[in-house]
């Protein structure tokens, strides 16, 4: 039953990825009304919220969509893991990136927005990631204020580029 109703959902003849029968199948409600297929992206709505929760296309560097619908959305559980990215641009308007959404994603570049609070275990370059730059969209103070204790030793911290008051990216040195 679950692979007839990933197949309705993703129109996909096959189901071979672990991480989207796990991701989906266990952590979401599968009625076929609460998907949304947006371009390369699955959304699923649950409680009124909007989460992106897989990549299908074959892209390497991503601009995700800044809405669905018009909504704001979230980053789900496992939505990138172990896909082949070279760099993710994640929209304003989104606020957690949740656990292993970026588990060896081989990104070398991650864009941040400000309106980011939380980012989850497993999206760091502790979690098989070798992320050389890190982009954030607004200043150092904003950034303090995400909650990262999933994430070891601030592990962003060593190459991350926050906004100034000229509105250009610098590289952040540290405390």
């Amino acid at each position: 039953m679950l692979c007839y109703k990933l197949y309705n959902c993703y129109n996909l003849t096959n189901i071979t990825n672990f991480y989207d029968t796990f991701k989906i199948g266990i952590l979401y409600d599968l009625e076929e009304d609460s998907f949304i297929v947006s371009g390369d992206y699955v959304f699923v709505i649950e409680n009124q919220k909007y989460f992106l929760v897989d990549y299908v296309g074959t892209d390497v560097d991503l601009i995700l969509p800044e809405n669905i619908n018009g909504h704001p959305y979230d980053i789900s559980y496992y939505a990138f893991t172990s896909y082949d990215i070279r760099s993710i641009v994640i929209p304003e308007g989104v606020e957690y990136i949740r656990e292993n959404a970026l588990y060896y994603t081989k990104l070398d570049e991650l864009y941040l927005p400000s309106t980011l609070k939380y980012i989850g275990p497993g999206c760091s370059n502790y979690s098989g990631n070798t992320i050389n730059k890190v982009y954030y969209n607004g200043n150092i103070l904003q950034y303090n204020k995400i909650d990262l204790r999933g994430n070891p030793y601030n592990s962003f911290s060593h190459n991350l580029y926050v906004v100034n008051s000229y509105n250009e990216y610098i590289r952040y040195m540290g405390k």
